[in-house]
């Protein structure tokens, strides 16, 4: 076993299969990022360790596509299981008492501590990070959503009950700004995903930093010829704009905003098709919708996509992503396309505001307006030369802000490297399109 200092523990809610022999199926991004994370924290760190959820075998039946496999001895990851999914809440409770002798455990062989907010009812993330502080380890509080507007605005697209909206208002929203706050006094390092909240709780501290978490490495980004071609592509109106969307087929992704949205627009002359990528509870409902608006010969259900160059080979020949989430939501998507060369429409949340202020090719129309975001598609459907120019904005972006740029940062600021030797990620001038 390596020594502890040189072993970083990361305590996830992400799940994971184990294969036998040491090797681990997990979402395939993930797997990515973890190689790379690793990569960047060498020489001080040999081993990272996550401690993570166990996923049940349907669950990995229905999205073994998406998943890549990580070898322990070969990749320098390896997995420890937390708890098996799917359980409830009161089975996590009683198994609370179990869970933390292992995360004491995990923690004492470890140097570095890894985890986030949790729920009141799996606080395991919580109970790592307290460990961590009460054994003098560096603790590594990372957060990649902000959500307290999140109850407000599923009540009011009905996403939630009004009694699911008080206990979320004054039960999860408090217990998640306590987490935050308690993070900042105690934490080594905290990496906040949400200008927002690096302003409201960070307030200058140099331990509290924004995150962007990219998935993109260099190579996913598209070469400038392929973006000329790209350009010409959709220069073309003998062509439909071609529209997607790629991610989970869950309630507030507002997946079916999106397909209302395309239906206006076809039925005012927009010639537009629309991809999705991914699989979810959802999909028979949007498959139904699909029927019922029909749109047959406009949309095309795929499936889930492994992360990497299939992936980003299917995206480039993509126009415009579409993005109308009906809560807060932070989606790697959003980035992954700026690396594709496409622009992306959504509803005006603060993540793609902050995207498009840093100069990102965005769109934005009011949240959450269907009819809106049917006009805007409409007007990029008529005007090619302002998708186009999404398209080259994305790229800009994507060049300045690949997931090699953001770990090396982060590696500096969780093992005290000098910053002056690794600039950060270059924000684009913004430019309205």
């Amino acid at each position: 076993m390596s020594r502890p200092e040189a072993r970083y523990l990361m305590v996830l809610p992400v799940p994971f299969r184990p294969l036998g022999r040491g090797r681990f199926a997990v979402e395939s991004a993930f797997a990515e990022h973890l190689r790379l994370l690793l990569q960047s924290l060498r020489p001080q760190v040999e081993r990272i360790e996550v401690l993570a959820p166990v996923m049940d075998q349907k669950s990995f039946d229905a999205l073994h596509t998406s998943l890549a496999e990580l070898h322990e001895e070969r990749d320098g990851v390896e997995f420890t299981p937390a708890y098996s999914l799917p359980r409830g809440t009161l089975h996590h409770l009683f198994a609370l008492p179990r869970l933390a002798w292992m995360l004491w455990r995990a923690v004492g062989r470890c140097g570095y501590v890894h985890g986030g907010p949790s729920s009141l009812t799996r606080p395991f993330q919580n109970l790592a990070l307290l460990f961590g502080w009460m054994r003098r380890r560096t603790t590594v509080f990372v957060t990649d959503i902000d959500q307290r507007e999140s109850p407000r605005m599923s009540l009011s697209t009905g996403i939630c009950s009004y009694g699911a909206y008080l206990r979320a208002h004054y039960v999860h929203r408090p217990w998640f700004v306590l987490q935050l706050w308690l993070a900042v006094r105690l934490c080594s390092t905290l990496f906040l995903k949400g200008r927002a909240l690096v302003a409201d709780y960070g307030r200058g501290l140099s331990h509290v930093h924004y995150l962007l978490d990219c998935a993109h490495s260099r190579d996913h980004v598209l070469a400038a010829d392929r973006l000329a071609a790209k350009c010409r592509r959709i220069a073309d109106e003998r062509r439909p704009l071609r529209a997607c969307y790629f991610g989970r087929l869950v309630a507030y992704k507002g997946v079916d905003r999106m397909l209302s949205a395309i239906a206006i627009a076809c039925q005012g002359g927009a010639d537009i098709t629309f991809d999705v990528y991914g699989a979810g509870e959802c999909e028979p409902a949007l498959r139904l919708q699909v029927a019922q608006l029909g749109l047959e010969q406009v949309v095309s259900f795929h499936g889930p996509k492994p992360y990497g160059h299939e992936l980003f080979a299917e995206l480039e020949q993509c126009d415009l992503l579409l993005a109308a989430g009906l809560a807060q939501d932070t989606p790697r998507s959003a980035i992954d396309a700026q690396a594709a060369g496409m622009g992306v429409l959504a509803f005006n949340t603060y993540y793609y505001r902050e995207l498009q202020q840093q100069g990102a090719g965005v769109e934005l129309v009011q949240w959450p307006d269907v009819a809106a975001l049917a006009v805007a598609l409409q007007g990029l459907a008529g005007h090619r030369d302002r998708v186009a120019a999404l398209s080259r904005r994305a790229i800009e972006f994507a060049r300045h802000n690949t997931q090699e740029d953001w770990l090396r940062l982060r590696a500096q600021w969780t093992l005290g490297r000098s910053a002056a030797a690794a600039p950060a990620p270059a924000a684009v001038p913004s430019q309205r399109t």
